[in-house]
């Protein structure tokens, strides 16, 4: 388990392209609204013979239509970048800049044999995947991926300044949160004076709809616990305080700790949580909120329809109610809601959400905290508090 705290690093900006709009304040509006937008995908049938129909998905209007694999993930970027200058300042023009990315990984496909439940498919599978990796002639390299990525998506957008990825992450729904815990270090060593967060998934391209249909994950007229695939992309405006007061920026929220922690019993294990790292998360990052009875937590969840989830939170609240007895009734927002799953741009998602609450002022809390949990092991909460 390893964890942070300072109020010292501000949030400060931000874009978000998710299937509720092309921009941040749009996107926001629609998610406080409880709007949801899905679209049905005619070509990919979903069901038994005597109930199917389309795949319905949370795909982002327009921009990512005809696309697939990486080209619909960078014209998610792309967007958001261009999202992303339309900040009222520049900052980024006049301050050592530095990038963390959180994106899928390039191999995710090929994850979860335990949770295909054919044994004919799930070795057919493990074939396939041992073929491809046997037809490679070198290691996949992640980070030139990463960086080639990026570097893509800000020339399509006419961003001017030179784009340094100083890290990334592919652990899915918790890499905003590991990449906030990196940025925040950053700025506080004075490494950068200006970290800009980014996260970017989609789940609708035709293999992401195949890889979830047969681990049994996809939503649909014959298996309504399962996940609504969604897509987004992202970015977030962080800085030191003083950084910020000195150019006049308008703060939307302090840092006020990230905890990362571990999960034994994963999803692709094909095991059941007991919730017992998504609990910690929260029992470390308790000393820092102020949590009661009469203020009971706010918080922003990832839960996506899936059993697994859904007992993992259950447990979860289980083990916090009887030394924390506020989690009886915490305040609860989930995204996942209208927007689909959306993977390891999941925590843009679920900070831009908290910081407009902030910003105009509907918070029902001075502080939030956001939870995630990746497919794999690792599990996230990260606290935010109101400035103003």
């Amino acid at each position: 388990m390893r964890s942070s705290g300072n109020q010292s690093i501000a949030f400060t900006g931000f874009s978000l392209v998710c299937s509720l709009g092309l921009d941040a304040v749009t996107a926001c509006a629609a998610l406080r609204a409880g709007i949801v937008r899905p679209t049905t995908i005619d070509t990919f049938v979903v069901g038994t013979l005597d109930d199917f129909g389309g795949a319905t998905v949370h795909a982002a209007p327009l921009i990512t239509h005809g696309f697939e694999g990486d080209a619909r993930v960078l014209r998610l970027l792309h967007a958001a970048f261009e999202g992303l200058q339309t900040q009222s300042d520049a900052p980024w023009k006049a301050a050592r800049t530095g990038f963390y990315l959180s994106l899928p990984h390039p191999d995710r496909q090929h994850t979860g044999f335990e949770l295909i439940a054919d044994e004919d498919l799930r070795r057919q599978e493990i074939t396939r995947w041992e073929e491809i990796q046997g037809a490679r002639l070198e290691p996949v390299d992640v980070r030139q991926g990463a960086k080639s990525l990026v570097e893509r998506a800000s020339v399509l957008a006419g961003w001017e300044q030179p784009v340094d990825l100083r890290a990334f992450s592919m652990t899915g729904n918790t890499g905003v949160a590991e990449l906030i815990d990196a940025a925040s270090r950053d700025l506080s060593a004075g490494a950068v004076e200006l970290a800009v967060v980014g996260g970017v998934d989609s789940w609708i391209d035709a293999s992401s709809l195949r890889w979830l249909e047969q681990r049994a994950r996809l939503k649909s007229a014959t298996a309504s616990a399962g996940l609504a695939p969604g897509e987004a992309g992202g970015f977030l405006l962080m800085e030191t305080v003083s950084g910020a007061q000195s150019r006049g920026a308008e703060i939307m929220a302090v840092l006020q700790s990230t905890v990362l922690d571990r999960e034994e019993n994963s999803h692709l294990t094909g095991k059941t949580s007991q919730g017992e790292a998504l609990a910690r998360v929260l029992v470390r990052t308790a000393p820092l909120a102020d949590w009661s009875r009469e203020a009971p937590p706010w918080v922003v969840v990832d839960q996506n329809g899936e059993t697994y989830r859904a007992q993992e939170w259950g447990c979860a609240l289980s083990r916090l109610v009887e030394n924390h007895p506020y989690f009886q009734a915490p305040v609860v927002w989930n995204p996942v809601i209208s927007v689909g799953e959306t993977g390891a741009a999941a925590g843009v998602v679920q900070i831009c959400m908290a910081l407009q609450a902030f910003h105009q002022r509907y918070a029902p809390a001075r502080q939030v905290a956001l939870l995630a949990g990746a497919d794999t092991e690792q599990r996230s909460a990260t606290l935010l508090g109101a400035w103003a």
